[in-house]
């Protein structure tokens, strides 16, 4: 496998190449400098973006995220998805239980996204720098059934 900082240019064009045959994938969206950045390759590699795009709205984020969200996805033409977990919102208090929160504002309605459009795989913008449990991810990454996965009959979208 190619290693980063080799000066080989196409190396993340050869890993969404590799996922784009492979699977059906779609693309986490925050927003932010990471993921805007994958959305960005995306669209230099293909000319455009070729994959769903799903943005997770916790209800949250700064006004100016939800502009540039907005302004981007007409500009760039986005099959923009946003989830959001109404039911949760109404029950719970944001970050008190931060376990709990990320788990429904985020982890749920992303699951039920993939699994309701049949979607294999999800592009990711981690970085390696960011946290101790990340230094030893791979590229393509497998999940089976990862322990953040619960399956709480409460707060379904």
């Amino acid at each position: 496998m190619l290693e980063l900082g080799t000066g080989n240019f196409c190396f993340p064009f050869s890993i969404f190449l590799t996922v784009f045959c492979r699977f059906d994938p779609t693309t986490a969206w925050s927003g932010g400098k990471d993921s805007t950045t994958v959305l960005h390759l995306i669209k230099q590699e293909f000319g455009k973006v070729i994959i769903p795009v799903v943005f997770i709205d916790t209800s949250v984020k700064f006004p100016e995220i939800y502009a540039f969200r907005d302004k981007l996805a007409k500009e760039w033409n986005l099959n923009l998805i946003i989830i959001k977990n109404e039911n949760a919102l109404k029950e719970i208090e944001i970050a008190k239980d931060k376990k709990e929160c990320c788990y429904l504002l985020k982890t749920l309605p992303l699951r039920q996204i993939i699994e309701k459009n049949g979607w294999q795989a999800l592009i990711t913008a981690v970085r390696w720098d960011e946290q101790e449990a990340r230094k030893n991810e791979v590229y393509i990454s497998p999940r089976e059934n990862p322990p953040h996965f619960k399956n709480p009959s409460h707060f379904a979208l």
